[in-house]
């Protein structure tokens, strides 16, 4: 019998491996995939997450934000964040964009997180080909962006006032 090492996927395959997840987990202990959307190869394409962020760009008081991640393009493309809980109304987070229902998960309204626009895509797109450094940037960008509100890069602008 011949035991093989087990193969390592290349660096641009789609999704989150369970080794990421498990890695991540140690920092973001809610983390799951949501298994209805695992991608063929098995990695995570959709996972869910729980952070702590300020209620707005006027209040620090905490809230807790459960989030929806699709990884489904991860690591050649930023991961796209989305607000599952507190609910659209009672979100006043400047970054957080207006509810709506996307095709991956039609029966709830979220909400898209703004990490930065197109400053931020290209900084990721300049960042090294290494997956768990890519990783660990946009989770460090998603939670700097949960607690700290950017009025100059405004999501909904409702949420100004």
């Amino acid at each position: 019998m011949t035991i093989s090492a087990p193969t390592e996927i290349p660096w641009y395959a789609p999704g989150l491996t369970l080794s990421e997840m498990k890695a991540m987990q140690i920092q973001y202990p809610s983390l799951k995939s949501v298994r209805s959307h695992n991608l063929s190869h098995g990695s995570a394409g959709i996972i869910t997450v729980s952070m702590i962020g300020v209620k707005s760009h006027s209040d620090d008081k905490s809230v807790k934000y459960d989030l929806i991640l699709d990884f489904r393009e991860f690591p050649s493309c930023v991961p796209t964040a989305y607000v599952r809980n507190p609910t659209d109304s009672d979100i006043k987070h400047v970054n957080v964009g207006a509810g709506k229902k996307y095709s991956f998960a039609p029966s709830a309204e979220i909400c898209w997180i703004c990490l930065g626009g197109s400053r931020y895509e290209a900084a990721f797109q300049s960042f090294p080909k290494d997956r768990r450094f890519r990783l660990e940037a946009f989770f460090t960008q998603l939670q700097h962006t949960l607690k700290n509100p950017n009025v100059d890069d405004v999501a909904d602008h409702r949420r100004l006032n």
